[in-house]
């Protein structure tokens, strides 16, 4: 499989009339989008660069904006809270060694990550996407309208992207079985303190539906939950609870009389 090496050869066509304009950037921004990438993909990732600043576009990279003197931890954390959105160039090169620098000190970049909309970019066909990113659209560098796509992105304020298919990250142990992915309600305004709530089995969530092969297995298991009848949780209040802590200390002490 031959490697994309310049924007030219994924074919790219001019930009459409109608140029999106950059977004304002507030306070505490420095950048309209930090990019990282791996040294191996240096020639396609700077023709990028040079076309998106040509555009207006703030760029952030670390081959430029790292400051000396610092790790490339604290450089890259510096650089995702200065920056509007996180891009991504998937890469083998960059799963093997970027990403794995990303993930394993995710303690590091969990904050700033959940509040980014993270755009990623395939830059060539059958690059593993990370687990973890792969409940997201990522862009393809060989689509015709890649650039067009991705200007359209990136100019989009963060706000206007919130319940689109460019999602914040969903850390790591949300994938690894370390933690259960959270569901409210359909009924949780109207509830009591000790109600059994009811879940939608409409639909799996986004983030689960790469792990979950099975989806009408998804909605037997909900349904089974919905099916709990309060009966079963009638001890749950604190009275109830007290009423048979009283119980077993009578038992205990009619026991010990015996």
């Amino acid at each position: 499989m031959e490697p994309i090496h310049s924007l030219e050869t994924a074919d790219i066509q001019p930009l459409s009339p109608s140029v999106p304009v950059p977004p304002t950037l507030r306070d505490g921004e420095c950048y309209h989008v930090f990019i990282s990438y791996s040294s191996t993909d240096y020639q396609w990732t700077h023709c990028l660069i040079e076309q998106l600043e040509a555009c207006g576009l703030q760029v952030c990279y670390h081959d430029r904006d790292f400051l000396p003197g610092r790790t490339v931890l604290e450089n890259m954390s510096d650089c995702i809270h200065e920056s509007q959105k996180v891009l991504l160039v998937l890469s083998p090169e960059f799963v093997r060694s970027r990403w794995c620098l990303l993930e394993a000190n995710m303690s590091l970049f969990r904050d700033c990550l959940e509040r980014k909309p993270i755009v990623p970019v395939l830059l060539e066909p059958g690059v593993s996407v990370p687990l973890h990113l792969c409940h997201l659209t990522y862009l393809e560098a060989n689509d015709p309208d890649f650039k067009n796509k991705l200007l359209k992105v990136l100019c989009t304020p963060n706000q206007q992207l919130q319940g689109s298919t460019v999602l914040p990250f969903y850390p790591p142990s949300i994938y690894n079985g370390k933690a259960l992915q959270p569901l409210d309600a359909v009924n949780e305004d109207s509830l009591s303190k000790w109600d059994c709530g009811q879940f939608s089995d409409m639909e799996v969530p986004d983030q689960l539906r790469l792990i979950i092969e099975d989806q009408e297995k998804y909605r037997k298991a909900v349904r089974m939950i919905n099916s709990v009848s309060e009966n079963k949780v009638w001890f749950r209040p604190v009275w109830v609870r007290f009423f048979l802590g009283s119980i077993g200390i009578d038992y205990s002490y009619l026991s010990l009389e015996e």
